[in-house]
């Protein structure tokens, strides 16, 4: 019986495999930045040995839309990236808005004994709109500047940067700027702003993955993160995993 238990409590606490990166589930250096009252904690990182520096990518979901259409610091993770969220569309908003959305953050010196900047390398962050056993991604650089996108509105800062106390660029030129003078960029977006197939639903139940990359100049690789978003109807709650609608859950 104890065999059987410890190996029950092994699965429930195995990570994922994405690339060849061990994914950790922790506080993200050096706070969550961007915002106000935004909690740490939750995220599912990556952290990867660069010269004398390191680099930590992480993801999350949370509840961005409670009954009240409001967000909370509640992320439902009950392992190591998945989790957990209910399906349906947020109350106070229109069109293909989920009540759940998603979080990451790039720290490019996350030991503060390196010397690469946000800007030293390019990045991938694929968004699966196939909510089945299969994956359909959406894949774009989230921060270089491009000519179509200019610049973003991502908080940046670097290791000594607040909680809430990241900057937002306020012009292609200052972005650039801080691209190469910041370490860490972070941002909270919604699933629905790149469904770019326009297949997305709120109130279909799956599982929707997300990965970020951070590739160097000469396309390496150098770390990645990828989390699951579960799915479904009902109150998330701990315990083990059960089938709802052919997807796995922890929904009753």
């Amino acid at each position: 019986m104890k065999t059987t238990l410890l190996m029950i409590a092994a699965l429930l606490l195995a990570v994922p495999v994405f690339g060849q990166a061990p994914i950790l589930t922790q506080n993200v250096t050096p706070d969550v930045i961007f915002g106000s009252g935004n909690a740490n904690g939750a995220f599912t990182v990556d952290t990867a040995t660069v010269g004398a520096g390191t680099v930590e990518l992480g993801l999350r979901a949370k509840v961005r839309f409670n009954a009240s259409g409001m967000p909370e610091n509640t992320f439902n993770q009950f392992a190591a990236g998945e989790y957990y969220h209910a399906a349906g569309l947020a109350p106070t908003q229109a069109g293909i808005t989920p009540t759940w959305g998603f979080e990451w953050t790039v720290n490019t010196n996350q030991n503060g004994l390196g010397s690469l900047f946000v800007g030293d390398y390019t990045y991938e962050l694929g968004l699966d709109y196939d909510p089945g056993v299969g994956t359909n991604y959406v894949v774009f650089d989230p921060i270089t500047p491009t000519v179509s996108t200019p610049m973003g509105d991502h908080a940046m800062g670097d290791n000594s940067t607040p909680n809430g106390g990241g900057t937002s660029a306020t012009s292609p030129a200052q972005y650039l700027t801080f691209l190469s003078q910041y370490n860490v960029a972070q941002q909270s977006w919604r699933f629905s702003w790149f469904d770019a197939f326009s297949t997305f639903d709120p109130n279909v139940a799956g599982v929707y993955d997300i990965y970020l990359k951070a590739i160097s100049s000469g396309g390496v690789t150098v770390a990645e993160t990828h989390i699951e978003v579960y799915v479904s109807y009902g109150t998330p709650v701990a315990v083990e995993n059960e089938t709802w609608g052919g997807v796995k859950s922890l929904y009753r």
